[in-house]
């Protein structure tokens, strides 16, 4: 009888450190599983924002442009010389503040409204290019913020033999929320979009740029 009671208590042990030991593989399988995938989903997530966001944003400042019929006139007016010669290029301070304002008024509105999600497939996080695209599809929410910011840019560069390119643009930088199974991070994206441009023949003329290079946002 104590023999038997002795073998009974035996197998218990047995069967508790073999839970025990199980747990514990399967612990240190997940949390390997997880560091490893975890890069891999951060940057295949970020790269799918980018793509997503950036779509987006292009797509709506080329509308406004359109619907707006705004040109190179609309951001900047020339001035000449006697001589018939580009002395001037003087920014268009209202419009410029009016349309950046505007424009990430849109494009935050757009953003809210669109749906930004995406699938990961589990054999793209492994590296394992011959696993690329297959095994169960990961969901990964990509969650605008309220804030989009907005800059506009002046360049000017050559353009040939005595003619320079005057370029106006605009970057737009939105922070996105990416919810992942591991994780939840932020990440910014930002996307630049040509707005006008013209040829200036003869020298680069004087141009007033206080307008320029500043930022505005909307929350």
């Amino acid at each position: 009888m104590r023999f038997y009671r002795q073998r009974i208590y035996s197998r218990k042990t047995n069967i508790i450190f073999f839970c025990a030991a199980v747990f514990v593989i399967v612990l240190i399988t997940v949390i390997f599983t997880e560091r490893k995938l975890r890069p891999v989903m951060i940057t295949a997530s970020q790269y799918e924002a980018q793509m997503q966001v950036t779509d987006i944003i292009n797509e709506c400042v080329a509308d406004i442009v359109r619907d707006n019929g705004i040109g190179y006139t609309y951001f900047s007016s020339i001035s000449y010389d006697s001589g018939g010669c580009v002395a001037l290029i003087e920014a268009n301070t209202g419009n410029i503040n009016l349309f950046q304002s505007e424009s990430a008024k849109i494009i935050s509105k757009r953003l809210k409204k669109s749906t930004l999600n995406t699938e990961i497939a589990l054999g793209t996080l492994t590296g394992i290019s011959f696993m690329s695209a297959r095994g169960p599809q990961i969901n990964v929410r990509l969650k605008p913020s309220n804030s989009v910011r907005t800059k506009i840019k002046s360049e000017f560069y050559s353009a040939g033999i005595n003619q320079t390119c005057h370029r106006i643009s605009m970057v737009i930088t939105s922070d996105i929320a990416i919810i992942t199974p591991f994780d939840t991070l932020s990440t910014q994206v930002s996307s630049e979009c040509i707005l006008a441009e013209t040829i200036v023949v003869g020298d680069t003329p004087n141009y007033s740029a206080i307008p320029y290079d500043n930022n505005r946002a909307e929350e």
